[in-house]
């Protein structure tokens, strides 16, 4: 015991011997138990005990091992959920009761499967799973073998017994426990620092004895060609026995010897060739011999092979092939499958349904003719899926039509995997939609225990749609009414759903392959009401959730801007026309600022940048069927003061001559005109690359017919806020 487990437990017998010595009596007394045990387990409870007291011990959940008359028992608990332990302590006068819960948990376990009959020599296998848990370790030992370390997966070990007699497995494993960052309890603390102690819950450990029988002599079964052609090879094969091996013996052949379940053999040039095969198990030994005749060339005696139908069983079914001539037979089956055998007869299983033949076949002399087939049928117990009408969720009904045995039992694969178990070959169901969207429809099996597969092709569910009537802003003066199909289905409008169709109250029937039917009405002065009372696509009827729509007739914001405005200026634009009643108006400018006005008929606004503004004006409404209006116009931005450069490509020229006027022109120059002083004449030349929304060059000439002088040339530039004169000076001599 460690020295703070014996100060604690001194320390509480001092006290309670100092408090019965005071005589003060309690009338309670603690019981040191484990918070929990294993079912099936043991544990050991305690009181602090006091000198000369007397005890006694209960248990409800389990049994009391050996003396219950000390200040501590050993329990051992049985299947219960719970434990409740007991005791009464009497002290001279003093009586105490005290009681405590143990929960009681399943413990980790292993079961060993039943060990198969095992002879010496042959391999036996060992087999164990797992309960209330898995191991995060685990070991196999036995009378043959020690200990062996097992990955935490395994759960199957297979040895060869040298020898015959009883022996023994033992299995030990520790539970694979997650950790846990729960905070230790009060009580689980004092329990740790007490007597009280419970076994393990997490490690099993288990013993399985099984009985090794003596060896059994293999049995041996060879199979060789009836007859070989000199000097070719051919193969001989035994076959296998668990735990034997084949020794050959070869005579008038190549290898002479050989091991191994198969060898091939060059055969010798007459004669026979002769052929010993040796199994040894253990102990046990067993021969066969063959004696071959060698042929000087092969011999075509007309070979032939009859095909028959076998058993069927679950998942599979045996075609058989018999065959007369010499060994080996080769062929090939009618779904191309070859085949080579030395033996006379072979049992192929197959797992499709269908019709088996053999195509072609040959024996080792020639090739033979084929008889006979095998009508296998669907080897699996089947459902066969029919539904009514067009199979529409909700309207229809689904058949599943079974073969096999009943009691057929199983699920649909619907939403809730909904079970069915039934003796009868047929049961019936609403339609559903498969949202996995594969022919399997149900799950299950025959009284067998074989899946049930699903045969020929599935009905495909259709899903009603929903339609909402709905109708969309004006185009022209036109508004766009739509029915609109829907559905919250995985099979939501596939395109094999169409047509849709929609039937109106008004006479007209909108039909196509989109699922949204479209058509444009001029509602007129006055609110119109547009009904859908029927729908349909090219299965189902549609179930109509918003039949009704009233699109309201309102004509687009009335206003006006000009062509173009001053940049930084304020500027005003209004409605012609009032909104309509109920409308929210909104105005918006992309290049610039709304300075007042928004939300009423007038707005104020400055554009910010030089180059164009988008001026927009919006009626919306609450009502979500009054579909919001907008106008929006372009007005070019230009400078407050127009740009322009004037250059003179020579300051004096003689009279008559002309001289050249380059100009430069910037963003927001309207117009402009020429004049001089002189009345002379100014035409432009070529074509000006500028203008108001793009800055250029252009060019004019001066010609002088008015005689000397001093002419003063004014550039006259226009923008939409003010003008600018830009003169310059050309002297004219004689």
């Amino acid at each position: 015991m460690s020295p703070k487990k014996s100060l604690l437990i001194i320390t509480l017998l001092s006290l309670v011997t100092t408090l019965r010595a005071s005589g003060e009596c309690s009338s309670t007394v603690a019981v040191l138990a484990p918070p929990t045990a294993c079912k099936s387990g043991t544990a050991t409870v305690a009181v602090v005990g006091v000198p000369g007291a007397t005890y006694a011990w209960t248990v409800d959940g389990g049994t009391i091992a050996g003396d219950a008359s000390s200040d501590r028992v050993n329990l051992t608990f049985g299947s219960s959920a719970a434990a409740t332990v007991s005791v009464t302590m009497t002290a001279g006068g003093c009586v105490s009761h005290g009681s405590s819960v143990i929960a009681l948990h399943d413990p980790f376990n292993v079961r060993v499967a039943a060990v198969p009959a095992a002879h010496a020599g042959e391999p036996v296998t060992f087999s164990w799973t797992y309960e209330n848990g898995s191991p995060a370790q685990q070991t196999i030992t036995g009378t043959d073998f020690r200990a062996i370390a097992l990955a935490p997966g395994v759960r199957t070990y297979t040895y060869s017994p040298d020898k015959s007699g009883t022996k023994q497995i033992v299995i030990d494993a520790a539970m694979d426990t997650p950790a846990t960052s729960t905070p230790v309890s009060s009580r689980q603390r004092a329990v740790a620092k007490s007597p009280a102690s419970a076994s393990s819950c997490a490690l099993v450990h288990t013993a399985v004895a099984y009985t090794v029988g003596d060896c059994v002599a293999p049995s041996v079964t060879v199979d060789t060609p009836d007859a070989v052609v000199k000097e070719k090879s051919f193969q001989a094969t035994v076959r296998p026995q668990p735990g034997a091996v084949a020794l050959w013996t070869i005579t008038n052949g190549s290898p002479a010897t050989a091991t191994g379940n198969d060898v091939v053999i060059t055969a010798g040039s007459t004669g026979n060739v002769d052929i010993s095969v040796q199994l040894t198990r253990g102990a046990c030994v067993n021969q066969s011999a063959r004696s071959i005749p060698i042929l000087a060339e092969a011999v075509c005696d007309h070979p032939t092979a009859v095909v028959s139908a076998g058993p069927v069983s679950c998942g599979s079914a045996i075609v058989n092939a018999t065959f007369t001539g010499t060994a080996p037979f080769k062929g090939i089956w009618s779904d191309g499958v070859p085949f080579t055998t030395l033996a006379r007869s072979i049992a192929r299983t197959v797992t499709t349904p269908g019709t088996y033949s053999i195509s072609s076949f040959e024996d080792v002399g020639c090739a033979g003719t084929s008889s006979g087939v095998a009508v296998i049928p669907e080897p699996h117990p089947t459902a066969t899926i029919t539904a009514t009408g067009n199979s529409c969720v909700g309207v229809d009904t689904i058949t599943a039509t079974f073969t096999g045995t009943p009691p057929f039992t199983g699920q649909w694969n619907d939403s809730l995997r909904t079970p069915f178990q039934t003796n009868e070959m047929t049961i019936s169901r609403p339609v559903f939609v498969n949202c996995v969207l594969t022919n399997q429809l149900l799950d299950g099996h025959d009284a067998t225990g074989c899946r049930i597969i699903i045969a020929g092709a599935t009905p495909v569910a259709h899903v009603p749609d929903r339609v909402t009537v709905s109708a969309f802003c004006p185009l022209a003066n036109f508004v766009q009414v739509s029915a609109h199909f829907d559905s919250n289905s995985c099979l939501n409008n596939f395109s094999l759903e169409g047509p849709w169709t929609a039937v109106w109250s008004d006479g007209v029937t909108t039909s196509s392959n989109s699922y949204q039917q479209d058509r444009f009405v001029n509602p007129g002065p006055t609110p119109t009401t547009y009904t859908v009372v029927r729908a349909y696509d090219a299965f189902c009827e549609a179930q109509i959730i918003k039949p009704s729509v009233t699109p309201y007739p309102n004509a687009a914001p009335d206003f006006t801007v000009p062509t173009g405005i001053c940049q930084g200026q304020m500027h005003t634009v209004s409605l012609a026309t009032p909104p309509p009643p109920g409308a929210q108006v909104t105005w918006s400018i992309d290049n610039g600022s709304i300075v007042s006005g928004q939300g009423t008929s007038t707005m104020q606004y400055t554009a910010a940048a030089l180059g164009s503004a988008t001026i927009g004006c919006t009626f919306s409404f609450t009502d979500p069927d009054h579909c919001p209006i907008r106008r929006a116009l372009v007005v070019l931005v230009g400078p407050v003061d127009p740009p322009a450069t004037v250059k003179l490509e020579s300051t004096q020229i003689h009279a008559g001559q002309t001289a050249d006027l380059t100009f430069t022109i910037d963003l927001g120059l309207v117009n402009w005109t020429w004049s001089n002083s002189l009345n002379d004449s100014i035409t432009p030349l070529g074509v000006c690359s500028g203008g108001f929304t793009q800055p250029g060059v252009c060019h004019a000439r001066y010609t002088s017919s008015h005689g000397p002088g001093v002419s003063t040339i004014t550039l006259h530039a226009y923008g939409y806020c003010q003008s600018k004169d830009i003169p310059v000076q050309l002297t004219i001599v004689p």
